[in-house]
């Protein structure tokens, strides 16, 4: 490519202040690297000089030219690792010196690391090859086989030599992150971090931990601190390493600002669900029961927004806005959740940073596969919150990505309710759906247009025995006027099971969610008896009343419920309630049972 460059950085540190400086070139690769090498000289005594009062006048530039090293054709005995804090010194040839170490040597003659250094020789060819042929010289063989020794005036009499490494493209640590920036996340004991790393020229990053400077855990992106750790701070060292490279010299620390903080009480586990937490070896049992778990999380973009209302509106006002911070929050819900050690987990309302940065790292490195759907209609809607699945590694085999499904309520109700498939199905209530929404404008446009929740499907396997079984979940519409719209929600969710149910050997289901639903509300009648009157005033009530926006219904007067039901090939679903529970969520105002576990019977 003739618009190709290589590009040279230079990052320079002085360990007595602190102070540090970088230059970056960009150089044609085809450039002699004696013009080259003098191109960096000016630049890095350009930027000296800026460090140091210099007297007014001309600068006078040193007429010494850099020289080129390679490493003697001789055996040398391998270092073995001791520290990472290691000075620059320990990794550049004796006498190409460090000019920021103690007691750093000046010469005033660039000959003399060349008389003085048992290990480089000089190379005397500079002139011959290009900076490009020096970087692939350099590529074939092991880090360190190549120096550059710049000579940088000092004052007119004394001239130092900053030594260079030849690293041509070092390993190198493009991102590092962990949820909520290691200034904000809240650090608790028996709670995991993470910490991702993102790479350039190189296939592993080797990340080590520390507890007040103690290493706690030698090379793992997730590390959980222990009761050991609680009041220390966590540092972590990563470097980025490739076959060929240990990544000396490119490690970068980070340090966690606040420090590890006892578990706060938490009796939502201990004592009200002693029960739940049990502690299980999968790989030993046999034949035990699935422990599926399904939990909304509370969205930050719904506590947030809480958080700003005056203190006699706010929804969750028995709670301390601190304990609402989702860098606080959401750590203390994955120790929750791997502490109930599900097969399956099914969240809702789940953030895609939370997802991205906390949830899926995390159960990853406990040894789950997940994944997760957002809700919304497009990009313009402001919503960033969604449903996701994970299931146990140790219990149910990987799964492909495309078999990671999401399916929008909007086009299954476009796909089930066209013609073609109206006259095949045996849901003959669907005829009865289309007919309503042909009369009843206003909810069409709310079920086509304005809602965007999502049904997650995906089918496990068991590793044991082989059995498949469909699970799925989902989050429906809060609205307490919208009844007759998540009943009809959830027949046209039920009708997507039923195809995944037949397609895969008439497999059992397990369907989580948030059914926004009491258990004597039409959705749980639907779902567990099957059948719900069109005379049921709870369900159809606000049928002709209910308005996305106001004024937008019409008159509706001539719109007749229907009875809804389901056909006998759609399997019976069970609770995994014997006695529903008094509530699954709380707020100030309003504590209900919504949340549920079915399963086919």
């Amino acid at each position: 490519d003739d618009k190709c460059q290589v590009s040279i950085d230079v990052h320079l540190f002085n360990n007595k202040d602190g102070t540090s400086m970088k230059i970056h070139m960009a150089r044609d690769p085809s450039e002699g690297l004696d013009k080259t090498l003098q191109r960096l000289k000016i630049s890095m005594e350009k930027k000296l000089s800026k460090k140091k009062k210099k007297k007014k006048g001309k600068q006078q530039v040193t007429s010494i030219n850099p020289i080129v090293w390679r490493k003697r054709e001789r055996q040398h005995a391998v270092r073995e690792e001791t520290s990472y804090f290691e000075d620059l010194a320990d990794i550049i040839p004796i006498n190409l010196c460090n000019p920021f170490s103690e007691g750093g040597v000046t010469h005033d003659d660039a000959s003399v690391p060349a008389e003085s250094c048992s290990e480089y020789e000089k190379v005397d060819d500079v002139n011959s090859f290009s900076i490009e042929e020096l970087l692939k010289k350099a590529n074939k063989d092991d880090f360190g086989k190549y120096a550059i020794s710049v000579p940088i005036e000092i004052s007119q009499s004394e001239t130092m030599h900053v030594p260079l490494m030849v690293d041509p493209c070092p390993p190198t640590i493009t991102s590092v992150a962990t949820f909520g920036s290691f200034d904000h996340t809240r650090l608790f004991e028996n709670t995991p971090l993470v910490v991702e790393v993102g790479l350039l020229f190189a296939k592993k990053a080797k990340i080590v931990w520390f507890a007040d400077g103690e290493k706690v855990c030698h090379d793992n992106h997730c590390y959980t601190p222990t009761k050991s750790d609680v009041g220390k701070v966590l540092t972590v060292v990563v470097t980025p390493m490739r076959p060929g490279h240990d990544g000396k010299g490119c490690e970068e620390a980070y340090q966690f600002k606040r420090r590890v903080d006892a578990l706060p009480p938490m009796p939502i586990l201990s004592p009200l669900r002693d029960e739940f937490l049990v502690h299980r070896d999968r790989l030993q049992e046999d034949k035990q029961p699935l422990r599926v778990v399904s939990y909304n999380i509370l969205a930050d973009q719904n506590a947030s927004r809480d958080v700003n209302r005056d203190a006699d509106d706010m929804i969750y006002s028995h709670c301390k806005l601190d304990d609402i911070i989702k860098w606080r929050r959401h750590p203390l819900i994955v120790h929750e959740i791997l502490q109930y050690q599900g097969d399956i987990v099914c969240l809702q309302e789940v953030d895609r940073d939370v997802f991205d940065g906390l949830l899926q790292p995390c159960l990853k490195a406990h040894g789950y596969q997940g994944y997760y759907s957002e809700k919304g209609l497009d990009d313009a809607s402001g919503i960033r919150e969604g449903c996701a699945i994970f299931w146990s590694l140790d219990v149910f085999e990987s799964v492909r990505l495309p078999d990671m499904k999401t399916h929008t309520f909007r086009e299954m109700f476009q796909d089930f309710m066209c013609d073609e498939r109206l006259h095949k199905t045996e849901w003959t209530t669907l005829h009865d759906v289309s007919n309503l929404l042909e009369e009843h404008d206003h909810l069409k446009h709310v079920l086509f247009n304005k809602l965007g929740h999502v049904l997650q499907t995906v089918v496990l396997t068991d590793k044991r025995s082989k059995e498949k079984i469909v699970v799925a979940n989902t989050h429906l519409f809060y609205h307490p006027h919208a009844a007759h719209v998540k009943c009809l929600k959830m027949l046209i969710a039920c009708r997507q099971l039923e195809i995944e149910h037949i397609e895969n050997e008439l497999s059992p289901i397990i369907f989580c969610g948030d059914y926004n639903s009491t258990p004597d509300s039409g959705v749980m009648q639907l779902l567990l008896n099957r059948f719900v009157d069109s005379g049921d005033e709870e369900t159809w009530k606000h049928l002709c009343t209910y308005e996305w926006e106001e004024g937008a219904g019409g008159d509706l007067k001539h719109v007749s419920s229907i009875d809804v039901e389901y056909p006998p090939s759609f399997p019976q679903l069970i609770s995994a309630y014997d006695k529903a529970p008094d509530f699954t969520h709380f707020i100030e105002c309003f504590a209900a049972t919504l949340d549920y576990i079915l399963a086919s019977s």
